[in-house]
């Protein structure tokens, strides 16, 4: 007939439609194979109160959730639970990490106490993330989530106005959630 063949090493005689075929198969296999990611590997969820923090409301808890959350970042990320307590952040910003996330038991049950009483003259913002922490557009706090907790900022008394005095000061979010706070 008039079909032109080709014969090329170890395939024998194969038409050029047959072989274009195979080609497309055999491309949409590896485009299959190359497009299926290993499996994430599952991020720690720590507790809180297992790392440190004492939640009774007096006790400066700001310390000990920074050096949780420069410590998960440090490993590639997790979860905090912070289990149904008040927590005091006192006197220092919590600079927040990418791929750290923050996961309480409510509204009202899990309470991060703003205060600044050893310090009236700055602010204390619980998620702080600008520019001078080192974020920026081409590094920003990404894939976080904040979740199920309450912010109290009435302890937060300062002689000027800081629009983030009383919560969270961040610029430069990527895939961040806050939900139910």
């Amino acid at each position: 007939s008039g079909r032109r063949r080709s014969r090329g090493p170890m395939m024998g005689t194969v038409s050029r439609r047959s072989f274009l075929v195979m080609a497309a198969g055999m491309g949409a296999a590896l485009a299959a194979c190359s497009s299926e990611r290993a499996p994430k590997s599952v991020l720690p969820n720590v507790n809180a109160r297992d790392e440190g923090l004492v939640g009774d409301g007096r006790t400066n808890d700001q310390p000990a959730m920074q050096h949780l959350v420069d410590r998960l970042a440090q490993s590639g990320g997790g979860t905090i639970h912070a289990p149904a307590a008040v927590y005091l952040m006192a006197d220092r910003p919590t600079v927040w990490r990418s791929r750290v996330s923050l996961v309480g038991d409510g509204p009202g049950r899990t309470v991060l106490k703003l205060s600044n009483a050893g310090d009236r003259t700055r602010s204390t913002t619980f998620i702080y993330n600008v520019a001078a922490t080192g974020v920026s557009v081409r590094r920003p706090l990404a894939d976080c989530m904040f979740d199920n907790f309450e912010l109290d900022g009435g302890d937060v008394d300062i002689p000027h106005y800081d629009f983030g005095a009383k919560g969270f000061n961040a610029q430069y979010l990527l895939r961040a959630r806050f939900s139910r706070l």
